[in-house]
């Protein structure tokens, strides 16, 4: 399984998120993307290899880039962090159906916890399939 982690920058919320997702992705190979045109250039030559997508929109700009792209992100499951609780803001990235939304203002154990519960159903939705012929 893979993850793959969009951060654009590397300020104290990039760091603490990117701690995060190492915790509840722990086993898991995370591919780190810094900067739109590094998430647009993996995100179209991926290969269905991608399990959870984690957005982090540090500012209303970057929610702006990420919502330009929303159609190469239309069938991955996404973890979207916004940049604050603004019913604008928040609505914008509910168009992009996130499978969970957080903020830039918490401390992303939430985020963590989640993305850890969604491994895990992965895993169990993979041992139940049947294998390939």
């Amino acid at each position: 399984m893979s993850l793959l982690l969009y951060v654009n920058g590397t300020n104290g919320d990039a760091e603490r998120l990117r701690h995060a997702v190492e915790h509840g992705g722990t086993g898991h190979c995370i591919e780190i993307c810094e900067g739109k045109s590094s998430l647009i250039g993996r995100l179209r030559m991926r290969k269905f290899d991608l399990d959870i997508v984690i957005l982090h929109a540090a500012s209303r700009t970057d929610l702006d880039e990420i919502l330009s792209i929303r159609q190469l992100l239309d069938d991955l499951r996404t973890i979207l962090i916004l940049p604050d609780r603004d019913h604008d803001t928040i609505a914008q990235g509910l168009t992009l159906r996130p499978r969970y939304l957080s903020f830039t203002d918490g401390d992303f154990g939430d985020v963590s916890a989640v993305l850890a519960k969604m491994l895990r159903f992965s895993r169990k939705g993979s041992e139940n399939r049947p294998a390939s012929i």
